[in-house]
């Protein structure tokens, strides 16, 4: 079934089952690989955040209430997808064409233009002030999709340290890492990055519950199900509250709730934990691990699946 075909905007989107969504990206990505033949683009990012961006969109409203800012804004390829610009995606990057890049002229479910890495947690940051002066928009939330080479600028670190401040802010920072940029990430903050990934307590106690789902399905199909259900949800949980236990890293020092790190390519882990960070009046960081170019055939090359070119075998 072509799922695409039916979506021409976001609540087309909601209205599909839960366990649809997954194919969803898989043709958003396919999409995305056939479009860019032949208008190039940045495709990495986009095929990294197929599954994030459809899970964002199935839960919050990010045409009348909640908004969505992208950092860096070529991220946007799946966003432009679902918000009624399909059909227009061979024009990407084409003189009066689709922007590359978030473009308020071209919908309202892009806020702002974003095209230099690090500038979108100050512009959100300011967005979540302006709602939390309003009684009427208490329950909307702004939403920043980040990379983790763009969480490294100066001006991205100045706004965490602002924004940790802010008590009741409603937003919510989703860090995209894939330790990468236009190449593998460097410095301190990837290291740090790479330490929380490896959380050595996390890992022990999800191979913990692991085990005890495969013992109990080996005893009973319905056993195996509910503990497979009871495993979901403490999974969600521990992505939260396990951090805890071990010492504060960057984000909790800043005073943001951190969540994380949990899988950026699983949609049923991503709906509960934006469902849960949604929830929080506080400023949340939700941490996910994708892969840059998922899906791409050159995977090995990532400087190619950065910054496509036309395929000059098409003209």
């Amino acid at each position: 079934m072509n799922y695409l075909d039916r979506i021409d905007h976001p609540n087309d989107l909601k209205r599909l089952n839960r366990k649809e969504l997954p194919e969803v990206a898989s043709e958003i990505r396919a999409f995305i690989t056939e479009t860019t033949k032949y208008t190039g683009g940045h495709i990495g990012s986009g095929l990294g955040v197929a599954e994030l961006t459809v899970a964002l969109h199935y839960i919050f409203d990010f045409e009348e209430k909640d908004h969505l800012i992208f950092d860096v804004g070529h991220q946007c390829y799946p966003h432009k997808i679902l918000t009624g610009r399909r059909e227009r995606m061979r024009t990407l990057r084409q003189k009066d064409g689709l922007s590359g890049f978030p473009n308020p002229d071209e919908s309202v479910y892009d806020r702002v233009k974003t095209g230099h890495g690090g500038t979108s947690l100050s512009t959100a940051i300011g967005m979540a002030v302006a709602m939390q002066k309003d009684p009427e928009l208490k329950s909307n939330r702004v939403v920043a999709l980040i990379g983790d080479a763009a969480l490294q600028e100066g001006v991205a670190l100045e706004a965490l340290h602002h924004g940790g401040a802010l008590e009741e802010l409603p937003l919510v920072v989703i860090l995209n890492d894939n330790a990468h940029g236009i190449g593998p990430a460097v410095g301190a903050l990837s290291k740090s990055f790479s330490l929380i990934r490896s959380g050595s307590i996390y890992r022990f106690a999800r191979g913990r519950l692991k085990r005890f789902v495969k013992k109990a399905e080996r005893k009973s199909s319905r056993l195996g199900q509910i503990a497979n259900d009871v495993y979901n949800q403490l999974k969600m949980y521990m992505h939260g509250f396990i951090p805890k236990l071990k010492p504060r890293n960057l984000f909790e020092t800043l005073d943001f709730f951190y969540y994380g790190p949990i899988d950026g390519h699983d949609i049923p882990t991503l709906l509960e934990a934006l469902r849960i960070c949604r929830s929080f009046k506080r400023p949340v960081i939700l941490h996910c691990i994708t892969q840059k170019g998922k899906g791409h055939s050159e995977v090995q090359d990532r400087l190619a699946y950065h910054a496509g070119k036309p395929d000059s075998s098409l003209f």
